[in-house]
Order: C-alpha cells, then structure tokens, then sequence
C-alpha cells in the first residue's frame, strides 16, 4: 500500500525549516541543501513542492506571518487582557520569537532589492494595519486607554517602535533582553493609560 503524504503538511515542515535556516544564515548564504538537512529531506523533495528558493523563502514569510497571527489571536483571549502583552509577541522574548525576527529582517533586506519581495512585504505590512489599530480600539473600548487616543496614528507609532525594538534585540541581544523589551512596551503604553 502506498504512504499517504500529507503535502500540506509537508510544505508546512519545509517551510519552517527554512525559517530556522534563515534565522542562521541569511537569505544569501541559504541554500535549498541546508533547507534540506533542517527538513529532513533532499533537495528534491523540497523542489517537488516549491518551484526555487524564491518560493521557499515566500513560504518562509508566509510561515511567520500565520505564526504571529495565531499567537497574537491566543494573546488577544487571555484573561485577564493585556494590550502590552498582545503586542510583546511581535517581539523576539524566546528562541522561537528570536528566529521569526531574524526572518522577518532577513527577509526585509531581500526586499530591498526585489521589487516583487518588496511588493509583497508592503501588502503584508497594510493588512496589519486594521488588525493593529482593532486591537487598540478594543483596548480603548475596555478602558485601558485614553478614549480620545488617535488609533491610526498610534497604529503606525507601535509598529514602528516594535519594529525597532525588535530589530535592536536581534542586534545587540545581551544589551536588550527580554526584560528590557517589555519594560520599554510598558513604557510605550504608560502615555496611553487612563
């Protein structure tokens, strides 16, 4: 009887494998062979699914973005609710924060020079927006800030401020452990307390 292969799934493995890979090496320095050996697969199984490299690092991003999101949804049901806390998964607090971070930056810097990268990251980066600035809604509808806080501006400000918390913590990660993160998050939402 023939093995009955999942292929969903195994596009899944693939492309979390190269997300570790990724996280080490950069998108230059990775190859479909390393992506291989983190899989656990050949080259050709990995080929078999995704048609280049290009492809797989798609996946990659596709990966980190569903990644977020499931944890940000997780975060957003927690009782008692916490609006820092919603946005600490954005950050790189743990290894597997660290690599989606590394992911994410490796993969920022491919779309410096790839105009359809780059098309791709801005279309990810809109859709964000609303979920962001929903997110801040519910927290003024809860009470837990300023009802008059400008929520399109503030959506813009915390992306911007995660982006370069993250991006400092995957730098120079022994000046900006996890404390430090948090502690300038609570800093952030301090201004928007009632």
């Amino acid at each position: 009887m023939p093995k009955i292969i999942d292929h969903d799934a195994r596009r899944l493995e693939i492309a979390k494998a190269a997300c570790w890979v990724l996280s080490r090496m950069g998108t230059q320095k990775t190859k479909l062979t390393e992506i291989g050996i983190e899989a656990n697969c050949t080259t050709g199984a990995i080929t078999h699914y995704f048609k280049n490299k290009d492809a797989v690092l798609d996946a990659a991003w596709d990966f980190i973005h569903d990644d977020v999101w499931f944890r940000l949804n997780q975060a957003s049901k927690r009782k008692p609710y916490s609006l820092s806390k919603w946005f600490a998964e954005f950050l790189p607090l743990n290894e597997h924060g660290q690599m989606i971070s590394k992911v994410w930056l490796a993969l920022i810097n491919r779309a410096i020079v790839d105009p359809v990268s780059a098309k791709a990251q801005i279309i990810t980066s809109q859709n964000w927006v609303p979920k962001i600035a929903r997110e801040l809604k519910k927290a003024v509808d809860l009470g837990l800030i300023e009802p008059g806080t400008d929520i399109e501006l503030e959506t813009h400000a915390i992306t911007i401020f995660i982006n370069g918390i993250s991006t400092r913590a995957i730098l120079d990660p022994e000046s900006w452990p996890a404390k430090r993160q948090i502690d300038m998050l609570n800093h952030y939402f301090a201004r928007l307390v009632i």
